[in-house]
């Protein structure tokens, strides 16, 4: 059992003095995203045009956006609504995340 000990902590000591000589900074606040990532997918408008209405029921939204020929619509998650009624939009801009 002593031998056991006296690897383990010979080996800790191993780790810790190779890791003082590699000049690395260590971000260990970063680790849980490689665990727990949540993507943030931003919504585009296909066309330049006038938000006209926004309906929101629950947690979901759903957009309108009339443009010179036509009107398109967009579904998204409420508390990602990036534009207001009336607000003028630009093909490839985003109006959600």
């Amino acid at each position: 059992m002593t031998i056991f000990w006296i690897f383990i902590l010979f080996a800790g000591g191993v780790f810790y003095y190779a890791t003082q000589k590699i000049a690395y900074v260590w971000r260990w606040n970063r680790v849980p995203i490689y665990f727990a990532y949540q993507d943030e997918i931003e919504i585009t408008s296909d066309i330049d045009g006038e938000v006209t209405k926004i309906d929101k029921s629950g947690k979901e939204a759903v957009i309108t956006i009339k443009g010179v020929d036509e009107s398109k619509t967009y579904q998204a998650p409420a508390e990602g609504v990036e534009v207001e009624q009336g607000d003028q939009v630009s093909i490839y801009e985003a109006i959600a995340t």
